[in-house]
């Protein structure tokens, strides 16, 4: 299970660097910890980032039991 979080991580972490958004939350989640992102470079891309990535992290958890 841990390797299949792992990957889904890795996929959100590598297509999230590539995207650009613009200037106004400045809130940290716990993704954001993770990964040692500001909230400028979050806003970069608020629901694949937000939503989607929380998404595949449940469905890929809850196939893992």
């Amino acid at each position: 299970m841990r390797a299949n979080l792992d990957k889904v991580l890795r996929k959100y972490h590598l297509s999230f660097m590539q995207k650009v958004y613009s200037d106004e939350n400045n809130d940290y989640d716990l993704l954001m910890d993770v990964f040692g992102i500001t909230p400028q470079l979050k806003r970069e891309n608020r629901q694949y980032w937000g939503e989607r990535a929380w998404e595949v992290l449940g469905v890929a958890y809850c196939r893992g039991l």
